[in-house]
């Protein structure tokens, strides 16, 4: 499953504008005064402008698999990378075949860079932003997760993530190219102690069998 466009709220487009061209560097695509675009690898992420209380999501990008230390390097330079319990920066998802590092952006959304072992995507070029692969997670919330999870394999036609055993407050779907991750309200979004809460998203995907849809939740 591939994340082709993700659309966000924010509550202050100069300022995020500002974060994402500065911190990851990410290239503007369009701009207006109620909606930004930027491009992250193959996804197209965008915020709009919303006047709901600070909305706060979660997702996460894909860089290539031999990138993550320096790519830490490079943030850590920009911004405050978030510790995880153990007191380490990176986190090591063995049973994903992955790695990450979390940071949050000037909305307080829970941003992550991921390695997934499992993609051959290694590549020998220097890091920067123009080598993001893609947006690989977002993060939906919801009161019932089993649902939510039946309903976007019934119309999206979307497996559970194989490496992941759903549970009734989590369950991932989708394949390492691209997650869907559904988190009951009121869990705690990892490694932090923000509750989840749903805010309106909206998402364009395209499935393992090359089929596109748009999927929204106006949450909250």
């Amino acid at each position: 499953m591939h994340i082709l466009r993700l659309q966000l709220l924010t509550n202050d487009i100069a300022a995020t504008e500002r974060f994402y061209r500065e911190v990851p560097g990410l290239k503007v695509l369009d701009r207006s005064d109620e909606e930004i675009t930027f491009e992250a690898g193959s996804t197209r992420l965008v915020f709009r402008h919303s006047a709901i209380p600070h909305p706060v999501y979660h997702f996460a990008f894909t860089i290539p698999a031999n990138k993550l230390q320096e790519a830490l390097a490079q943030m850590a330079g920009k911004t405050s990378i978030l510790s995880l319990p153990d007191g380490n920066p990176i986190a090591d998802f063995a049973h994903w075949s992955a790695g990450a590092f979390y940071f949050y952006d000037n909305n307080g959304n829970i941003l992550e860079y991921i390695v997934r072992r499992g993609l051959d995507n290694a590549e020998e070029i220097p890091f920067d932003a123009s080598r993001i692969c893609c947006i690989s997670e977002a993060g939906l919330v919801t009161d019932n997760v089993p649902a939510l999870a039946a309903g976007i394999t019934g119309q999206y036609d979307l497996p559970l993530f194989s490496k992941q055993p759903p549970q009734d407050n989590f369950t991932v779907m989708g394949d390492d190219h691209g997650l869907l991750i559904l988190v009951a309200r009121g869990r705690h979004w990892f490694p932090t102690t923000i509750e989840a809460a749903g805010f309106p998203l909206a998402l364009t995907l395209r499935n393992d069998k090359g089929q596109l849809h748009e999927l929204s939740l106006g949450q909250d």
